[in-house]
């Protein structure tokens, strides 16, 4: 005789065990049988009963997610679905995955190293500033936190101290330092190493590179591969030019660092060519198309610049302290950005053109121009080393600016602008192309420096010195997505990055 299924059965099956009774049921059984049947089939039909209400029920909870779930609005490519997804805490393993990617993301454009472990914990200061970001250890995590925050998506801004959101962007972060260590040790370096060789061991790497990262050979007191630093600033690996000093219409535009980047975000092979302009995207996917990179930030040259030197080093693990060399990877990283940042913060002419450089053979079609054929020491306490970035040319923002009439302008009030840091970004019309405007290569160091900041929601942000003709510099910027926000300020507005709240009275446009 058939017996009852579990009531968490099938309807299937349930309906052919209610099949099989009926067919048990004639008039030559008894009529206790026959009772006994029915009761059968009474337990049976309360069974799928109660199945066809879960049913109903699971269907109505599925129609209301779908109806409540946030529509695309363009069709999605694959690794977008992540980014895209409910971040709900329902969802947990969505929110790590997400964070983790941001960390890759970080140590890819921003840093690869913490400056300190509570930058996971701190508050954020409301009075911090931009321009003093290097004054102290507690600056430098301010500046830090706001670099997290930018790379972390909106939706988890706020759960930043929650430890697993911590523990997965840290995550991010340590696997692609390990991902980058390993592309340019390994899978790239037939393409970056002019004899292989030199690079088979630590011994090899650290008798044919150390003067060449910076580094003196050991001494009798010293170990094989323990060194005492140059100066960090002193490395010809930092330089495409190097005649003995630090000079700064050469410095960190060495090659090695700009093919360690190609390697990074092109692939393996991206670094072929590049120097003559023939370096361009692979086919497949690769972490600048994954990224969506789409200009050099300061970031990007000083993470480059030093996997460059871990690279030639007889380092055999990139880790913060070098397990042989006993390099301080991170310090060198702060104070090569340090440098950097600085020196656009003053607007001086080298790190602009840095900047410059740098785009011009990485995105030399976006904007039409081709491109132009015991362990380390501290250089923080380099006097000369300082003299010569303290007193670097700084452009004139004064220099033959024209007298712009009002009625170009729209007010502040066109947007809120509450809290948006903004770039240093100027030139003297003198030396500007094109009649006075931004020429593309300018214009493309503007989206660069903009990017280290705190872009505002609305998409990229441009400082534009006061212009002859309005209407041109909407050409220049209205085909540009997503948004831009173009900045106009009168001769008289001189600034470094301090947050907008601390202006008189910006003259400002939307451009959408």
């Amino acid at each position: 005789m058939p017996t009852l299924s579990s009531p968490l059965s099938s309807p299937t099956s349930t309906f052919d065990d209610i099949l099989k009774l009926t067919q048990d049921m004639s008039p030559s059984k008894s009529p206790r049988h026959i009772q006994k049947i029915r009761r059968q089939l009474q337990a049976q039909s309360n069974v799928m009963r109660e199945e066809m209400e879960n049913l109903k029920r699971r269907y109505s909870d599925l129609e209301n997610q779908v109806q409540t779930a946030p529509k695309a609005t363009k069709r999605r490519r694959r690794g977008d679905r992540a980014r895209e997804a409910d971040t709900s805490e329902l969802a947990p393993e969505i929110l790590e995955a997400r964070a983790r990617e941001a960390g890759r993301r970080f140590a890819l454009t921003k840093a690869m190293f913490i400056v300190d472990e509570t930058v996971w914990t701190v508050e954020e200061d409301d009075d911090f500033d931009f321009a003093n970001e290097f004054v102290s250890l507690d600056t430098q995590i301010q500046g830090q936190l706001r670099d997290i925050l930018d790379a972390l998506p909106d939706d988890i801004k706020s759960k930043r101290k929650q430890e697993w959101i911590a523990k997965s962007f840290g995550d991010g972060i340590l696997g692609q330092r390990s991902s980058s260590a390993h592309r340019i040790r390994v899978q790239a370096l037939p393409v970056l190493a002019d004899n292989m060789a030199d690079f088979d061991t630590s011994a090899s790497r650290f008798e044919k590179f150390a003067t060449f990262i910076g580094h003196q050979k050991a001494t009798e007191q010293r170990s094989a591969y323990c060194t005492i630093s140059i100066n960090s600033l002193k490395a010809p690996i930092l330089y495409d030019e190097w005649d003995g000093k630090i000079d700064l219409n050469h410095i960190f535009r060495g090659p090695m660092p700009l093919k360690v980047c190609a390697s990074l975000i092109r692939g393996a092979r991206g670094a072929v060519g590049l120097l003559e302009g023939r370096s361009k995207l692979p086919q497949g996917k690769c972490l600048q198309s994954q990224y969506k990179i789409k200009c050099v930030t300061p970031g990007t040259i000083t993470i480059s610049t030093v996997l460059a030197i871990y690279l030639h080093s007889a380092d055999t693990q990139f880790v913060e302290i070098g397990d042989e060399t006993t390099i301080d990877y991170g310090k060198r990283e702060r104070q090569y950005r340090k440098r950097i940042i600085e020196g656009l913060q003053k607007r001086q002419t080298w790190a602009r053109e840095l900047l410059a450089y740098w785009n011009s053979i990485f995105f030399p079609n976006a904007d039409g121009e081709a491109p132009n054929h015991a362990g380390d020491q501290d250089d923080a306490n380099d006097a000369d080393a300082d003299d010569i970035f303290d007193n670097a040319q700084t452009d004139d923002i004064y220099d033959n600016a024209p007298v712009v009439p009002n009625e170009f302008f729209f007010s502040e009030s066109a947007f809120p602008l509450a809290n948006v840091p903004v770039p240093a970004l100027y030139y003297p019309i003198s030396s500007i192309s094109n009649g006075g405007y931004l020429s593309p290569a300018q214009y493309t160091a503007a989206l660069s420096i903009a990017s280290h900041g705190r872009p505002p929601s609305l998409g990229l942000l441009i400082c534009l010195q006061p212009i002859f003709d309005y209407t041109a510099a909407l050409s220049i910027t209205s085909h540009r997505r997503p948004p831009i926000l173009l900045i106009c300020l009168p001769p008289i507005f001189d600034f470094g990055l301090p947050p907008w709240r601390s202006f008189p009275a910006p003259l400002t446009a939307i451009i959408d």
